[in-house]
């Protein structure tokens, strides 16, 4: 068997092949009229801030393919929406205002949970199953938040696309005008959420591959990603993958099933779907608000999977509430504060009248020796010569 160093020199040889093999097949080009279109709409979605006239009403389909098949009485757009609750956190937000988790993916985010709940509610009634069993056999830190994944996936997917920069979310308005060898995985809107669904699969599957933790989950979400992209920059022209690409045996058994009955299938999913989002509490259960007991107004107790907190013996000193970052935004505003500290000491030391000119009793400092009398260089002045 050859050493370690071997097998990693062919692998990178493996690597690069591979890449080189793409880069002749399917070489860079502008994006159709079709796949421009495309990318404007995410473009636009995707940073589009929230407003209750826009996302309110994605969020009521979102409600309606989610909570509405436990509603007895009440229809959806009625009394049994509600704009703030605990049952958004059974579905994976981090707040009872999903609205603080939508900033982080625009509207976009929105459309793409409801194409899963509304598209296909069986791949949904799978991901929340799992999370049931995880929760069963691993305790209640064993999952991720699934509309905090699908947020996250949203804009991991602009961010490939280079709809918008990493870090920043600053939009590329010259998108439609670069080329690239990935657009025919975005022909069309629905190309774009069939991807959305296969990440979310694909994400699931690595998470129960590496028996993860909720703290874990920003390293298994950036591994599970960099490989779902990679696999992504070395598919064929013309090759797109499907929804059910990297579902689980489990699951396309669930659809066979599905297809040999002759009765509706889409309800009978919905219907687990709110069974299991809307589980009966404990009786001891004190802490339900009435705002929180039921979803069309009646006074049972109602259970909800939301994020638990973050475990204190991982956390030294923890003396209050632990909110933990799934999102990644407040590294992004870390990030933004730290440019705007670079751009104002690039301005101060580019724009002093004594870069690149000489002063009266003033030792100037010239960019790389640059400038007028004894110039120091600029990286010399900051001791990197």
């Amino acid at each position: 068997m050859p050493p370690v160093e071997d097998l990693t020199v062919l692998r990178c040889a493996a690597e690069l092949l591979t890449r080189l093999a793409v880069r002749v097949t399917n070489p860079p080009r502008l994006p159709s009229p079709g796949e421009a279109r495309t990318l404007v709409w995410l473009r636009q979605s995707v940073s589009h801030p929230f407003e209750e006239a826009t996302h309110e009403p994605l969020l009521r389909r979102l409600w309606a393919a989610t909570f509405a098949a436990a509603e007895t009485e009440n229809e959806v757009g009625g009394q049994g929406f509600r704009r703030r609750s605990r049952c958004w956190c059974s579905l994976g937000f981090q707040q009872r205002d999903p609205a603080s988790d939508v900033r982080g993916g625009g509207a976009l985010c929105l459309e793409a949970l409801c194409w899963l709940a509304e598209r296909h509610p069986r791949i949904l009634l799978h991901l929340l199953g799992a999370r049931e069993c995880r929760a069963a056999e691993r305790g209640p830190y064993s999952s991720y938040p699934l509309a905090c994944a699908g947020i996250a996936i949203v804009r991991r997917l602009c961010e490939f696309f280079n709809v918008v920069a990493p870090h920043t979310g600053r939009q590329n308005l010259q998108v439609e005008h670069t080329p690239a060898s990935t657009w025919h995985l975005v022909q069309s809107r629905r190309h774009f959420m069939d991807l959305f669904i296969s990440a979310f699969l694909y994400l699931d599957s690595a998470w129960d591959r590496s028996q993860a933790s909720y703290m874990e989950f920003n390293t298994v979400f950036r591994s599970a990603m960099a490989d779902f992209l990679g696999a992504l920059e070395r598919l064929p022209a013309g090759v797109c993958p499907s929804p059910l690409s990297f579902a689980p045996s489990t699951l396309l058994q669930a659809l066979d099933a599905d297809d040999d009955e002759e009765a509706n299938i889409i309800e009978p999913p919905r219907q687990g779907i709110a069974d299991l989002l809307t589980r009966e509490e404990p009786e001891d259960n004190a802490d339900a608000t009435e705002e929180d007991q039921g979803l069309g107004g009646g006074s049972a107790h109602q259970s909800s999977w939301s994020l638990p907190p973050a475990p204190v013996m991982l956390i030294k000193d923890v003396t209050a509430d632990v909110s933990v970052d799934l999102l990644g935004l407040d590294s992004l505003a870390e990030d933004l504060r730290l440019q705007e500290q670079e751009e104002k000491r690039k301005q101060l030391f580019l724009g002093s009248p004594t870069l690149g000119g000489g002063g009266d009793g003033c030792r100037s400092i010239g960019v790389v020796g640059g400038g007028g009398g004894e110039g120091v260089g600029f990286f010399e002045s900051f001791g990197l010569e």
